[in-house]
């Protein structure tokens, strides 16, 4: 059964667009009121005017889900370009998935374009329905004034421009034909290659820029195809001209402003060109040097990343155009750029928080300790991160800054290049690779940094030298019961022994990836490797005898772990194995479409391995990339994975807040719900209680915290939602599950004091939270709050009450209410609020607290304002969770 337990997640909205993480766009439209649109990281967000990214479709976990209902929680696989028609419907090209997706108004998401199949033909799909049509590489997507859809595909030699009529039917607009399409004739006779960007203008006209064609080309209404730009040669050259006779060098996302004049990306040339309703060509933004360029000239700035990042154009009625590169950008009118999302990083977020809600930049490797906790080489922002048992996230070494620094002080302040590999030794040493430092480096468990091998420059050094000062170029890390640490370097594998002096251990390994093989130490201090380029697992003796491990070939293994029986595990590109005397079964094998799936059956979820490491209860924790087609991998969806056996008929997978979804610590009256499979009956069993008490039993299903049974309020064979026993005594508990005469293996869970959710509108904790005005309306935007008025928000995980609650209990109707031990604290926009009741929720069952606050004076007005709980000395996340507040003359 295969669980997250970090990273994938989306940033956490409302937030200001500045202060967030932003994967690289991927697409992007805006509306005349300046509203933005942009796709990114398999989610589809809105920027306001106001300076508020809202997510508004996708969860940001690859895969095919959620047509007829909210957009937010449907699954995209790759969502890349988009567009809007006159009635506000919002369409997506979810690449992946082959499909054009639509997102209403109201925010329902259908499908309108697909069926998820591959096909290259006219003939099998013009004059059908759109829905039911097999596509091909998905491009770009506009609307007309009439309600047409166009979308395109790129796939060479069959690139084509389609439409979906307001009825539904498909039928080919350009391409498909063998005509060169600078000939002036019917679009359909025409061969386009890469049609990656489209615009369509006032009069009707579609407009299409063909990348490999190097053109942008008209389509007027009686389907005849004209150049607009371009002269077919790959350049850069003819401002200020006839954009006819102007060079380009990858011409890509198209927009129209409401003077007619029309703007291309030309992503080979990292310029944005306009071509006037004259026909005259200019550059207004790009090939210059500043960077990121807020406040400069657009004609002075560069653009970062690659070509393909120059994603997505969009204008609105006051004449600013906007930009999705790494970051979005505004040009005014005055030709001035303007960031207006992104904070820098690309995907950096959740630290001091719970991991699921996390993101991670393309993380490399991870290494487990004695204590279950989990430490993960995030190695695109330069950070080695540490997963507590508890489930929260933190940094423990490195910083914003890039290259190299820190040595013997603190390692929170150390500065890394692309940390790649870790290991930990016995005594919480934990060793990583700092990659383009050269160097092998060392966190102490009294947190600070060393170095123990490199002195900056990648190269070889010899036998029986110093470790320390030397140059190397390693790799995979393993440590051995007798301290010895193993790198990879060059195709082989050698060893710093415990007085710091370097030896080869084996040479020729011919693996295909990183710097080496995979490295891993079993419990008789054997050393595995994998040998990709001869396809086996090779072992080392500690007496330096090499064999190959039987079974290991044929398996193409590029990762492995092993536990303390000697099972194996086997990454592999697209599959997860296990290797058991000689024997080998799959536990996960890459399927297509590729989709994201939790607290399920591993076989039923996609996995990338790129790292995995196995404990001694053989859970294997995986380093899943992500979805993309990029090696190394630069993803921001990846995240950590936890496979459990499924030897067990009832599996736990993941034990999360009621309230926040979050895995965190569980404290006593705590509402959570356990994720999983086998646990209770096929269809949801609804619990009533029984003499204003909740059973402890519901459709034969029972769960224990260590031997006190917990009050049930729901149960099914995936899903049951249960009231934390208030007699939780120790710091930690063994969870269980019965159901049908079968018994779990034990969960073990931290206990605190107090562990706060907020309830939320989305379900997840955070962005707008499930707020009661004083007027008995629901909070939110268009019924905001007004500071000093009084709002009613629901929590869980408050503690022990002064009055003890019994397990189950529902609170009575009438007062007194118990109230919590511990001190409760609010405070909206980092302002303190006046607390006038906190304490159970009459009629509610006991563990769900319910709030009074008056919102206090001097808080922002306008807009989402964020607020944080505290109950004694825990907290929810900061900015998480927010309230909508008025602005002035509401």
């Amino acid at each position: 059964m295969v669980s997250t337990i970090a990273g994938g997640a989306p940033p956490p909205t409302p937030s200001a667009a500045r202060s967030i993480s932003i994967a690289p766009p991927s697409g992007l439209v805006s509306d005349a009121g300046g509203n933005i649109y942009f796709s990114s990281n398999h989610a589809v967000f809105k920027l306001d005017p106001s300076g508020v990214v809202t997510r508004i479709a996708g969860t940001s976990r690859p895969g095919y889900s959620g047509d007829g209902g909210p957009a937010v929680n449907a699954q995209l696989n790759t969502p890349g370009c988009l567009a809007l028609d006159a009635s506000g419907n919002l369409f997506i090209v979810d690449h992946s998935n082959l499909r054009i997706r639509r997102v209403s108004p109201e925010g329902t998401i259908t499908t309108i374009a697909g069926n998820g199949q591959v096909s290259f033909s006219d003939s099998a799909t013009n004059g059908r329905p759109a829905v039911n049509a097999g596509l091909a590489a998905m491009g770009a997507v506009a609307t007309d004034g009439a309600g047409t859809i166009f979308f395109s595909e790129t796939s060479s030699p069959f690139g084509r421009v389609r439409k979906v009529s307001r009825s539904g039917i498909i039928s080919t607009v350009a391409g498909g034909g063998t005509a060169s399409p600078g000939s002036g004739g019917p679009a359909t006779g025409v061969e386009l290659s890469v049609p990656s960007g489209l615009a369509v203008d006032t009069a009707g006209n579609l407009f299409i820029s063909s990348n490999g064609d190097r053109r942008v080309f008209k389509v007027d209404a009686a389907g005849k195809i004209t150049t607009v730009a371009g002269t077919g040669s790959t350049g850069f050259s003819g401002d200020g001209g006839l954009a006819t006779n102007a060079e380009l060098a990858g011409p890509d996302a198209l927009a129209f402003d409401t003077n007619g004049n029309l703007y291309v990306a030309d992503t080979g040339n990292y310029r944005v060109l306009r071509v006037s309703a004259s026909g005259v060509i200019s550059t207004v933004a790009g090939g210059g040097e500043e960077y990121p360029g807020d406040g400069a000239a657009a004609t002075s700035i560069q653009f970062c990343g690659e070509a393909g990042t120059l994603s997505g154009l969009g204008t609105d009625a006051r004449g600013n155009l906007y930009i999705a590169a790494c970051w979005i950008q505004k040009i005014t009118a005055d030709g001035i750029v303007h960031l207006l999302g992104g904070n820098g990083s690309f995907s950096f977020g959740g630290d001091g928080g719970p991991a699921t809600a996390a993101q991670f930049l393309a993380p490399r490797d991870l290494a487990l300790d004695a204590d279950g906790n989990v430490y993960v080489a995030d190695t695109g922002n330069n950070r080695i991160r540490r997963i507590a048992r508890n489930g929260t996230v933190t940094t423990v070494a490195g910083t914003d800054a890039l290259g190299f620094g820190g040595d013997e002080g603190p390692a929170s302040a150390a500065v890394l290049n692309s940390p790649t590999n870790l290991a930990v030794d016995g005594t919480g040493n934990i060793f990583f690779t700092d990659s383009r430092n050269c160097r092998i480096r060392k966190i102490r468990p009294n947190g600070t940094m060393t170095s123990i091998s490199g002195n900056g420059r990648c190269a070889y050094t010899p036998d029986g030298k110093a470790a320390l000062g030397s140059s190397i170029s390693p790799g995979a890390l393993a440590i051995d019961k007798s301290g010895n640490l193993f790198f990879a370097e060059n195709g082989g594998v050698r060893k710093i022994d415990g007085q710091g002096v370097l030896s080869t251990v084996a040479e020729g390994i011919r693996d295909a990836w990183f710097s080496g093989p995979a490295l891993t130490v079993d419990q008789n201090n054997n050393l595995l490797m994998t040998d990709v380029g001869n396809d086996r697992i090779l072992m080392v003796a500690p007496d330096g005898q090499v064999s190959i491990v039987p079974g290991s070939s044929g398996h193409g293994a590029t990762g492995i772990a092993v536990d303390h029986a000697g099972n194996i595990a086997i990454a592999s590109v697209s599959s997860l194995r296990i290797l058991s005397g000689g024997t080998i079964r799959t536990v996960v094998s890459q399927t297509n479409p590729r989709t994201y799936k939790d607290d399920g059956p591993a076989s039923l979820s996609s996995l990338t391995p790129i790292a995995i490491r196995m404990d001694d209860a053989g859970r294997i924790y995986v380093v899943d990339h992500g979805f993309t087609s990029t090696f190394p991998p630069r993803t921001a969806d990846a995240s950590i994975r936890l496979l459990q056996p499924t030897e067990q008929t009832i599996l736990i997978g993941s034990v999360r807040s009621a309230a926040s979804q979050a895995i965190e610590s569980v404290s006593p009256g705590k509402i959570v719900v356990i994720y999983g499979a086998g646990r209770g009956p096929a269809q949801l069993v609804q619990n009533v209680a029984q003499n204003s008490l909740y059973p402890t039993n519901v459709g034969g299903t029972q769960v224990f915290f260590d031997e006190l049974a917990a009050p049930i309020l729901y149960s099914s064979a995936t899903q049951i939602a249960m009231v934390v026993p208030y007699n939780l005594a120790r710091r930690t508990t063994a969870m269980r599950i019965e159901y049908g005469g079968e018994r779990s293996l034990p969960h073990m869970l931290n206990v605190a004091p107090a562990s706060p959710g907020i309830f939320s509108a989305n379900g997840t904790g955070s962005g707008q939270a499930a707020v009661v005005n004083a007027d008995a309306t629901t909070n939110d935007a268009a019924h905001p709050a007004q500071p000093g008025e009084l709002i009613t928000l629901y929590c869980t995980g408050g503690g022990l009450d002064s009055a003890p609650q019994s397990d189950g209990n529902v609170t009575s109707m009438l007062e007194p209410y118990p109230r919590p031990v511990l001190p409760v604290k609010v405070e909206i926009g980092g302002i303190s609020a006046h607390v006038l009741y906190a304490g159970a929720a009459p009629g509610a069952v006991a563990g769900l607290m319910q709030i009074v606050i008056r919102v206090p004076p001097g808080v922002q007005l306008g807009g989402y304002v964020p607020f944080q709980l505290f109950v004694g000395e825990n907290a929810t996340v900061a900015g998480a969770a927010w309230i909508a507040v008025a602005s002035n003359g509401r």
